[in-house]
C-alpha cells in the first residue's frame, strides 16, 4: 500500500482592515476611553478582539457600523441592560 501524504492546512482569519486601539477611537472622536468601554459593556459598541492584553477594533467594522447609524449590538458582556 502507498503511504499517504498527510498536509493540514490551517485558516486563519485575517482582520479585515486595520486594527484600532480604543485611542484611536478617541481619535476619531467616538468618545472618551472610558466612555467607549461603557458602551461596550452595555452592549452599544462593537466589541473589540482581545490580543493578549490588548483590545482592538477592526476599522471595518467601525466604520460599518457607523454608517448602519450606530445601532446596539447587544453583546451586554456586563450583564447591563440597553436602554
Amino acid at each position: 500500500m502507498p503511504k499517504q501524504s498527510l498536509s493540514l492546512v490551517t485558516h486563519r482569519a485575517e482582520p479585515s482592515g486595520r486594527m484600532l486601539s480604543i485611542h484611536d477611537l478617541e481619535e476619531r472622536n467616538l468618545g472618551s476611553s472610558r466612555h467607549i468601554r461603557r458602551l461596550v459593556d452595555a452592549g452599544l459598541f462593537p466589541v473589540p478582539v482581545q490580543l493578549g492584553r490588548l483590545r482592538r477594533w477592526s476599522e471595518n467594522s467601525i466604520d460599518d457600523w457607523i454608517a448602519r447609524g450606530c445601532p446596539p449590538v447587544g453583546n451586554n458582556l456586563a450583564g447591563g441592560k440597553p436602554s
